[in-house]
């Protein structure tokens, strides 16, 4: 592991008693400033290896195996005492459905305040002041009354620009983006993938940037791996994967997005 590797996997695997995608040695590595793309459709395992970084598989995971390490630190037998001070600090996370991630009876400041007094022990009032830099770094000029709303008041591109803010917010050092886009409409897809790419640029954080849209991998990633049923099929640099793709669910998934051509994939026997 050099010293610019950010995240290593290695050999994770995951086995289910009955439900859930059993996730077979997987193995990959992102850099600080680098986005690797993990890209296959819905049901291949891609949230189960998000899920198991972070320390949140369910108990129907019965066998947990292989390496996970966080700049050099191996983070996958952690305690969840241990974890609450890795998670959100060291992990920042963006989910699809930003609704749902936040407690509908708190305002928005007090999800700040939780998240910053937790790590940090600052103020109320710094974190409040704070938090509104922040929403005004991802395109929430009216921080105030942003920091007065409730989840419900808000627009889901304006949710998911706060959760955006939120995981930026102790600056960590990888960012996990699980299908950042997929609840939202084109307008808002295309602003979220406008921040995330600014967010790289400014903090320079890991990336793994989850989805089941090539499109949306094809347009931050520096590397992409693509899966199904829980293996890694196919990965290596965003050009080669674009240019040499090697496997047929590979060449379909390019096909689907319109980033193959139609002559390309009767030549591969598609």
């Amino acid at each position: 592991m050099n010293k610019d590797t950010i995240l290593a996997v290695r050999d994770l695997s995951v086995r289910y008693l009955s439900t859930g995608v059993n996730i077979e040695k997987m193995t990959f590595e992102i850099g600080r400033g680098k986005v690797l793309g993990l890209v296959g459709e819905s049901g291949s395992g891609k949230s189960t290896v998000c899920n198991a970084i972070l320390g949140l598989l369910d108990s129907a995971a019965v066998q947990i195996s292989g390496s996970v390490r966080l700049q050099d630190k191996e983070i996958l037998p952690l305690f969840w005492d241990e974890r609450e001070k890795i998670n959100g600090k060291e992990i920042g996370v963006i989910l699809q459905n930003s609704m749902a991630a936040f407690n509908p009876c708190m305002r928005i400041r007090t999800h700040f305040i939780e998240t910053l007094y937790t790590h940090l022990l600052c103020s109320k009032r710094d974190a409040t002041l704070y938090g509104i830099e922040l929403l005004r770094k991802v395109g929430l000029p009216d921080g105030q009354r942003v920091m007065r709303s409730y989840p419900y008041q808000l627009s889901g591109g304006m949710l998911q620009r706060v959760m955006i803010a939120i995981a930026i917010s102790l600056n960590p050092v990888l960012i996990i983006a699980d299908e950042p886009t997929t609840a939202l409409d084109t307008g808002n897809q295309a602003i979220i993938l406008e921040l995330l790419s600014f967010i790289m640029k400014e903090y320079k954080p890991a990336m793994l940037l989850v989805s089941h849209d090539m499109d949306t991998v094809t347009a931050l990633a520096d590397d992409i791996a693509v899966m199904k049923d829980g293996r890694v099929l196919e990965q290596g640099t965003k050009t080669k994967i674009l240019h040499d793709p090697q496997v047929g669910y590979t060449k379909e998934l390019l096909a689907s997005a319109g980033l193959m051509e139609e002559t390309d994939c009767l030549r591969s026997g598609m």
